[in-house]
């Protein structure tokens, strides 16, 4: 059910730059305008910050994985160099030798994912700053709105 009037809906905007339509409103209905345009761009921005949540969040999970994806090789590191002290001893190379070629693989492997992740998170933005910016420029269009019609 709509509670507008007809002589309401036809109107337009607050923030229009007629100045001498916001003049000849009532005070009530100014007042009411006012609280009804500012709670939909309330809801518009709270819904501006939900899709940029959502948007960001595939990247967050993203450099996660590639995050836990260097500490199982960090881990995977350390393993193969045990492994490698046992298993170098019938191969011709000396053990320490053999041991430090695996180990270098799997740290250049930990290394390329943990560089990764880190690419990957500082990619995302945080929708927080736009929020702000745009109800300083609400805030600063209503000042200008109201001051014109004086």
């Amino acid at each position: 059910m709509n509670h507008q009037s007809t002589a309401t809906a036809e109107r337009p905007p607050l923030s229009s730059p007629d100045a001498a339509f916001v003049a000849e409103l009532p005070l009530p209905d100014v007042l009411k305008r006012f609280s009804t345009d500012l709670a939909a761009l309330a809801s518009a921005e709270i819904a501006l910050v939900k899709l940029e949540l959502a948007q960001s969040t595939p990247k967050v999970g993203k450099s996660i994985g590639l995050f836990i994806g260097a500490a199982i090789f960090g881990l995977g590191a350390f393993l193969a160099l045990t492994a490698t002290l046992i298993a170098a001893i019938a191969i011709v190379l000396p053990v320490w030798a053999a041991a430090l070629i695996v180990t270098v693989v799997y740290v250049v492997a930990a290394a390329g994912a943990a560089l990764g992740g880190k690419k990957e998170l500082a990619s995302v933005t945080s929708p927080i700053p736009n929020l702000t910016r745009n109800l300083r420029i609400d805030a600063e269009t209503l000042k200008a709105g109201f001051g014109r019609g004086r």
